[in-house]
């Protein structure tokens, strides 16, 4: 079995198998509890169930994947991912409801001020530029070399690493990458700033913003490749696990940020967590919150402003797959 079959199946079930250890150690399935219940009988159990739910899922799929036929090894590599995600999913709010009997809700919560007034971005925003000047770059050297690019040439390849879509030598066969990729970069850039500014301030939010500046690099330098691999002739599966080496550190820095005993738990509601993921409380002026389901941030539906943002999110998804 390839490599690029498997690892990124190894990669996205060590995510769901570590999500009880990507918040807070307060905080567990969602539910603020006390302090040592991590360690109790109740916390140990609940934590072992889920992540032995998610090694079966991750087992079966691995099987799947090595005794499925040639012909089924496309849908397998579809669903698979999937499925792990779903169980972690299922499981995650099975393991909250055991918890939520012992969740409770400091009386002396932490406060935090949303930032609201003007506040000076990290020195290392104006990295945010690169990824766009790197798409420019390949723009400018598809531009150079035009006659050399052939009038039809391959854009995707199966599992066999034959060609099975073309495309032509014309305005949108070429670039369609680079203009996918800036509309993708220029999402994440929003989102970074959104965060910063509509979230309280700590320094999970200063992680964020670095994260999304990453991945901004991770998709240019992708996308760039994809669309001068005319040229590059770089592998498939060097295309396919090379955004792994960097999504693995931005996840581990993201983990411990979120963790960091420093700043402590945002102090959120419990009635306003709806199954320990979605977070909707209209008197929270804040846009974003720590997630308690994964890492990073998470919406404040109570604030109408959150349905804004997902339009914005709509309207790039519908309108991505026609620049290609």
């Amino acid at each position: 079995m390839r490599l690029e079959f498997w690892l990124p199946l190894c990669f996205v079930a060590a995510v769901i198998f570590a999500i009880p250890n990507m918040t807070h150690h307060r905080i567990l399935f969602g539910c603020m509890v006390p302090r040592d219940f991590r360690l109790s009988p109740t916390g140990r159990k609940s934590i072992a169930e889920f992540r032995f739910a998610v090694a079966i899922a991750f087992a079966i799929t691995l099987c799947a994947l090595v005794f499925a036929p040639r012909s089924f090894l496309s849908p397998v590599l579809i669903a698979g991912p999937v499925f792990i995600i779903c169980t972690g999913i299922l499981m995650f709010l099975r393991e909250h409801r055991r918890v939520a009997p012992f969740a409770f809700s400091p009386s002396h919560p932490r406060e935090a001020e949303v930032s609201n007034a003007p506040e000076k971005l990290p020195w290392f925003a104006w990295l945010a530029a690169g990824p766009f000047a790197i798409l420019a770059a390949a723009a400018v050297f598809l531009y150079l070399h035009w006659s050399q690019i052939p009038t039809r040439f391959a854009v995707h390849w199966g599992l066999d690493g034959q060609p099975n879509r073309w495309s032509d030598r014309a305005l949108r066969g070429v670039y369609g990458p680079l203009f996918v990729a800036a509309a993708f970069c220029a999402f994440l850039l929003i989102c970074g700033l959104v965060v910063w500014f509509g979230a309280r301030r700590s320094h999970l939010r200063r992680v964020t913003l670095a994260s999304m500046i990453v991945a901004e690099y991770i998709l240019a330098l992708l996308f760039a490749a994809v669309a001068m691999n005319i040229f590059l002739h770089v592998p498939m599966w060097a295309m396919s696990l090379g955004p792994l080496i960097f999504l693995v550190p931005v996840i581990v820095a993201m983990a411990r940020a979120s963790a960091q005993p420093g700043d402590g738990p945002e102090i959120t509601p419990e009635e306003a967590w709806k199954g320990g993921m979605i977070y909707y409380n209209p008197e929270d002026p804040a846009l974003f919150v720590p997630k308690r389901f994964g890492l990073g941030y998470s919406l404040n539906y109570g604030n109408r402003w959150s349905w804004l943002f997902i339009g914005g999110i709509v309207l790039i998804a519908v309108v991505a797959p026609l620049l290609k």
